[in-house]
Formats: C-alpha cells, structure tokens, sequence
C-alpha cells in the first residue's frame, strides 16, 4: 500500500528519483549500542575489524526529501525509536542459550 510520505510527495507534486531513506549514516555497532542501550543491556557483539572492507557505510543524498519534509528523523534518531518501539511493545525475544533450545527442540 501507498505509505505516508508517498501520499505526501504526491500531494507537493513531487516528482523523479528519490532516496527514501533517514539522513545520516549508521554503522553495525551504533545500531548495536543503541539496541543495548534501549532494549536489552546484556547484548554483545564482536565486529569485524574497522576498515576490513566487508561493509561500507555509504551516505545517500536526501537533500530532496528533508528539503521538503523536514520533520525526517536522522537515522540514528529513527533506529533509536524502533528499539523504544520494540522495547515498549514486548515484541523482542532474548535468544536462547544454545543448551536450553536443544534440550527444548530434543523434548
């Protein structure tokens, strides 16, 4: 279905390429702490060596889209209040310690 900011843009007649996508840039351990922070503070994680190459963070143009609609969360903003989301609706599932799922599946 047709979303927000689509019925929005066709409203201001809008037209041509756009990048829909929070301003900003996020890395893997940003949205990590931030998960930590808000959702679950016994999350850890090990990531690849910074500058390894596996995964460029690559900033796209959204000058189009905040021009016109200001109110757009900076990404790290946005991340932030999925995780609030998450957290408030118990929606999150900790992941089980591998013993326990296999004394679970194996019953």
């Amino acid at each position: 279905g047709t979303g927000k900011w689509e019925e929005k843009m066709a409203e201001k007649g809008m037209t041509g390429p756009v990048n829909f996508t929070n301003p900003g840039v996020v890395d893997h351990d940003t949205i990590l702490t931030i998960f930590r922070d808000t959702v679950d503070p016994s999350c850890s994680w090990e990531l690849a060596e910074p500058g390894s190459g596996k995964r460029p963070n690559c900033e796209l143009d959204t000058t189009k889209m905040t021009s016109e609609f200001p109110e757009i969360p900076h990404v790290k903003d946005a991340v932030r209040a999925v995780f609030e989301r998450v957290k408030a609706n118990g929606t999150y599932l900790k992941a089980e310690e591998p013993e326990k799922k296999r004394a679970r599946t194996n019953e």
